[in-house]
């Protein structure tokens, strides 16, 4: 017999091989978790940040729009 086919065929190994996969997975569903945790606080600093200079913003730039807006006189006429 392979050895590939004895190892899902052993009660032994194949209970040594389920009990690693389970564990693999479980890992594997603690990183995802992490990982997206760690992306959401990002995100949300992030947001937290544009919220604080879209406010500080909000005074100049709007000064800063009319006085752009009044019409230049131009030597041309």
């Amino acid at each position: 017999m392979h050895w590939f086919t004895h190892k899902k065929v052993c009660k032994i190994l194949k209970e040594q091989r389920e009990k690693q996969e389970a564990e693999s997975a479980e890992l594997r569903m603690q990183q995802s978790k992490e990982e997206s945790n760690a992306l959401q606080e990002a995100t949300d600093s992030m947001q937290e940040m544009s919220v604080e200079s879209d406010s500080d913003g909000v005074f100049s730039s709007t000064s800063a729009d009319t006085i752009n807006s009044s019409p230049v006189a131009t030597g041309d006429n």
